[in-house]
């Protein structure tokens, strides 16, 4: 208060001090972020275990922290690579006068999705089309009972099956290809389309007379043979099986 030299006049000054709070033991956080992703549950600085679930196309994450004062530390944070399955991240705080505060974050990468082929072979025959993973149906032509199928997923954890290759009716054969996606979830089918045609194969695949020795010994390709019996056979049982049935 300041008083005027005649006594009666005055001003008053007013000062206000502010002191500052001294945080330097605080090991908490302001913020933290991963990203792509959501934390759940939503950040809380008194919350220490989050968790995020990320699509497997997701192969990374990063990680971001602001720590409640100034004096503290901050490691843990940064870009992490993510396996498929779960990933832990740990960002631990140290305040001022060196006590830490860990928050974990649980990373769930998922399994991949990835559902097709990468090759499709079939042995003695030509697929039409020729093969593409995204074309889901293919034409063969055949005289067999069923097809020797030779397949190659894209993502090598994904497994197939094949359904319907055995006991070809004449005309036409489903052969589906059915692949699963690492997540057990995730499917595609390929369907082979086989056309038994009538067999041109007109060979046997043995000749025996029962009991005695031909010769020359059986080759599908040789027409005729002899054999010996005795003066007193007056019959004989012959069995010949066809190479194809």
């Amino acid at each position: 208060i300041v008083t005027a030299s005649d006594g009666v006049t005055k001003k008053t000054y007013t000062l206000r001090v502010f002191v500052q709070t001294n945080n330097v033991e605080s090991n908490y956080l302001t913020s933290l972020v991963v990203d792509p992703g959501t934390m759940v549950p939503a950040f809380d600085k008194d919350t220490l275990v989050y968790t995020v679930d990320l699509p497997y196309e997701n192969d990374e994450a990063e990680v971001t922290a602001i720590a409640e004062s100034s004096a503290a530390t901050v490691e843990g944070t940064g870009t992490y690579n993510l396996t498929v399955g779960e990933n832990n991240a740990a960002v631990v705080v140290t305040s001022g006068d060196g006590v830490k505060r860990t928050y974990q974050i649980k990373i769930r990468r998922a399994q991949s999705t990835e559902a097709r082929l990468a090759s499709l072979e079939v042995d003695g025959h030509m697929l039409s089309p020729t093969f593409d993973k995204d074309v889901d149906t293919y034409y063969v032509d055949t005289t067999l009972e069923g097809l020797n199928i030779n397949a190659e997923t894209l993502d090598s954890h994904a497994t197939y099956e094949i359904i319907g290759n055995n006991n070809f009716v004449k005309g036409t054969n489903n052969v589906i290809i059915r692949v699963t996606a690492p997540d057990g979830v995730t499917t595609k089918d390929y369907t082979i389309v086989a056309t038994k045609t009538a067999s041109q194969n007109f060979y046997l695949g043995d000749l025996q007379v029962v009991g005695y020795t031909i010769s020359p010994e059986f080759n599908k390709t040789t027409a005729a043979y002899t054999t010996m019996v005795p003066s007193t056979t007056y019959k004989v049982e012959i069995r010949a099986t066809p190479e194809e049935t």
